[in-house]
């Protein structure tokens, strides 16, 4: 009876292999403290760009229409002109990229970022539910 009482309390707590099992995971996925801070930040962007739309996804759309449809009038009118070779140059993108090229580039950069990319999109999915 005292041999099964001492190997209990040698054995470690529910709590303890808790903690090892996510201490082991964290070491297997690299996480670092300021990795863990950026996906809880991914998460909570995606969070709040889900809530947002759930509640306020018409009035959004709408804003979006009217801006890019009032800036496409004022250019065509010559009123504004929008320099798009600035705007290539701020964004990164060449005037010899095509779509194919594009898309090749953000597949590898999501790639590379999955484990953010997977963060930002169930914030997203918690913040639309919630919404």
């Amino acid at each position: 009876m005292k041999n099964n009482t001492i190997e209990q309390l040698n054995e470690p707590s529910i709590i303890e292999k808790f903690k090892v099992w996510v201490l082991d995971w964290f070491t297997r996925l690299d996480l670092s403290t300021a990795k863990i801070l950026e996906l809880l930040t991914y998460f909570g962007v995606g969070f709040f760009v889900g809530f947002l739309l759930k509640k306020y996804f018409k009035y959004i759309f709408i804003a979006i229409l009217i801006l890019g449809l009032g800036l496409f009038i004022l250019q065509n009118s010559n009123i504004i002109s929008i320099d798009w070779v600035k705007i290539r140059q701020l964004t990164g993108v060449s005037p010899e990229d095509t779509l194919g090229s594009l898309f090749q580039i953000y597949l590898d950069w999501i790639k590379q970022n999955l484990l953010i990319i997977i963060t930002g999109f169930v914030g997203l999915l918690v913040g639309y539910k919630i919404g």
